[in-house]
C-alpha cells in the first residue's frame, strides 16, 4: 500500500510544480497531478524511514512561488501484540 502527501485540488492559478523540502534537506520539485476540479500535490512518502518527518510545500508557476506551508507526519509500525494465548470459547 502506498502513502501519499496530497493537497486539495486547485482550479484557478494552477501551479506548474510543487516545491518540497523534507527534514532540512534540499528542496525538489514535483509535478502536479491532474484530478477532477484541477490539479493537486500527490507525493509518495511510502519509502521514508520510520519516525517524525517535517516538510514544507509551496506551489510554483511561471510567475513565482507561494509561501511555503509546513507539514509534519509520523511513520511508525504498529506495536506488537502482547500476552498471546489460546482461548477456548
Amino acid at each position: 500500500m502506498a502513502v501519499f502527501v496530497v493537497s486539495d485540488p486547485v482550479s484557478t492559478n494552477q501551479p506548474t510544480k510543487y516545491v518540497i523540502a523534507m527534514d532540512g534537506g534540499a528542496a525538489f520539485e514535483v509535478d502536479p497531478q491532474t484530478v477532477a476540479g484541477g490539479v493537486r500535490l500527490h507525493y509518495d512518502v511510502t519509502g521514508v524511514s520510520n519516525g517524525t518527518h517535517n516538510m514544507t510545500v509551496s506551489a510554483k508557476n511561471m510567475w513565482g512561488q507561494s509561501t511555503a506551508v509546513p507539514f509534519s507526519f509520523a511513520k511508525a509500525v504498529p506495536t506488537a501484540p502482547a500476552n498471546i494465548a489460546l482461548s477456548v470459547e
